[in-house]
């Protein structure tokens, strides 16, 4: 496995993203760059978010399970008592029986090992905007279990699987709004600025006008920079990251003038296909990126779990990061909620990937802001930054 193969797997999932017809090919891909044979998409909530995709090798499998395996699919039954399906989660067979129960159950004897199929890895994603979706990818028969370095390859393609499902989201819903897929760009709720290949503003939709001048500005060359000199880096890094068809992102950048956090995003721009094509010709280029930003701003008072799922995150995970951002130990949290410790650390890996975090220090900077806006409308302090 080579890392060429992961960069074109990030690739096609970014071409997916922008026009979903070429999620199959993507899932190819996926395959390709986690040792595996197949990988699938399935809609978890609500289930009219996406279609079941599935890759090209696993179509007849597909079509097996359909006609009545999915009765038997005792991993189904064994996630939900593992309480799943939750964002941010990670499943191996290894976690849902022992090596006998497997050897005795006829779904893995029966229907899996007529399809050449071995063992898989099953990750739960959030596309932001309220949907999850489970990231299923499956080894080939008498491969073995996932290597750990295999399952970090599998969470990282799961991020990079999770923004692209947000952006078909997103698109999706602005051009049933509008109609015309240009309009449809530029009434989109969420901001969107289209950068070129030097990183140069070439389009900014009425959404990301409005968000412009606190936070995140064009400079007089046309390219984004954070208004604090201290987040520029790492809006640097973003983008460059992103040029790179790779992906450090989401960002919490904070404001200048105080208040909660823009959250932004950056996105390759990719492939072919109609939505591609609209989006290339106005960043002037087949290779520009899409910046997007929400104001995690509540348009009203709410309370700070409120506000943390408007920035992604399951109920679950807003009470565990409520909760951790208050001062709380992990193990506090386990016991306030009623929840296994591995539980709560697992929910915090989640929070930290959807908020692009690294530190709990952040996630208690994050909240503290939160917790005053709520309180005062504004933040106490305009120097404080999160970090």
């Amino acid at each position: 496995m080579t890392d060429t193969r992961l960069l074109a797997c990030i690739d096609a999932i970014y071409d997916a993203g922008l026009d979903p017809e070429y999620w199959p090919t993507a899932l190819g891909r996926v395959s390709e760059a986690t040792a595996s044979v197949g990988a699938l998409l399935i809609p978890v909530y609500p289930r009219e978010a996406i279609p079941l995709v599935v890759a090209d090798t696993l179509a007849e499998a597909s079509r097996d399970y359909a006609a009545g395996w999915s009765r038997y699919d005792s991993r189904v039954v064994a996630c939900h008592r593992m309480d799943a399906p939750r964002p941010g989660l990670l499943i191996t067979d290894a976690m849902l029986f022992t090596p006998e129960e497997m050897a005795r159950d006829p779904f893995y004897q029966d229907f899996l090992r007529r399809h050449g199929l071995g063992f898989g890895a099953f990750r739960f994603i959030a596309d932001g905007d309220g949907a999850l979706t489970s990231v299923s990818i499956l080894r080939g028969f008498g491969r073995g279990m996932f290597e750990a370095d295999e399952l970090r390859r599998v969470e990282l393609v799961s991020g990079h699987l999770a923004r692209a499902l947000g952006v078909n989201a997103r698109l999706a819903q602005a051009q049933r709004r509008a109609g015309d897929l240009e309009d449809a760009i530029e009434h989109l709720e969420t901001g969107l600025i289209l950068l070129d290949g030097l990183g140069r503003a070439r389009f900014v939709n009425a959404a990301a006008r409005h968000l412009l001048g606190d936070g995140l500005e064009l400079g007089r060359d046309r390219r984004p920079t954070a208004t604090r000199p201290a987040e520029r880096p790492r809006l640097a890094a973003l983008l460059a990251a992103a040029a790179m068809g790779r992906s450090s992102g989401p960002l919490l950048l904070a404001r200048a003038r105080g208040g909660p956090p823009l959250h932004l995003d950056a996105v390759p721009i990719r492939g072919r296909g109609p939505t591609a094509d609209t989006l290339s010709a106005a960043a002037g280029t087949r290779h520009g990126i899409m910046l997007l930003l929400r104001d995690t701003a509540p348009s009203a008072p709410v309370g700070i779990a409120e506000q943390l799922r408007q920035l992604g995150l399951s109920p679950a995970q807003a009470r565990v990061a409520e909760l951790v951002g208050q001062g709380l130990a992990p193990s506090d949290v386990a016991e306030t909620l009623g929840l296994g410790i591995a539980t709560v650390r697992t929910h915090l890996k989640a929070i930290n990937a959807v908020l692009g975090l690294a530190r709990q220090g952040e996630l208690v900077a994050l909240v503290t802001r939160l917790s005053t806006w709520t309180r005062h409308g504004r933040p106490r302090s305009r120097g404080e930054t999160i970090r």
